[in-house]
């Protein structure tokens, strides 16, 4: 998420005098350098509807999970139900790490569909991802 190239845009914007000019502009361009971290192409970013974040919730978010593992309640199930049909679809570009919707979709025996995307796969190849869904989701 610290790229030479979107520190560089960072810079950039706030060198830039937008700040001041456009306000509106320059939040929404820091909005995008502030999540271009989880595209493949930070310029995608652009294309994501603008969301807030506030640091101190999502820690609290974070902290009210505390040790919770929902694996060992998913192999619980999986060993007594009968699953429906599943997909899990993960960018191999998503800085969060693959390896736990590869673990989720074996729990799941599901499907791993791996688009070369980031964490935006609707955003980044809106085209792959609903053929992913196309090809997956039931005709009617």
């Amino acid at each position: 998420m610290k790229s030479p190239e979107i520190e560089q845009e960072r810079e950039a914007l706030r060198a830039s005098g937008v700040r001041e000019r456009d306000p509106a502009a320059y939040q929404r361009r820091a909005f995008e350098l502030s999540v271009a971290g989880y595209f493949r192409d930070f310029h995608d970013a652009k294309h994501l509807t603008a969301f807030r974040v506030v640091a101190r919730t999502q820690q609290a978010v974070w902290d009210s999970l505390g040790e919770y593992d929902l694996r060992p309640r998913l192999k619980d199930i999986v060993a007594r139900v009968a699953l429906p049909v599943s997909r899990v679809v993960h960018g191999t570009y998503d800085p969060i790490p693959i390896a736990g919707s590869r673990e989720l979709a074996a729990l799941l025996r599901a499907d791993l569909m791996e688009l070369p995307v980031g964490h935006c796969p609707h955003v980044e190849a809106t085209g792959d991802f609903v053929r992913a869904l196309d090809d997956f989701l039931p005709k009617q």
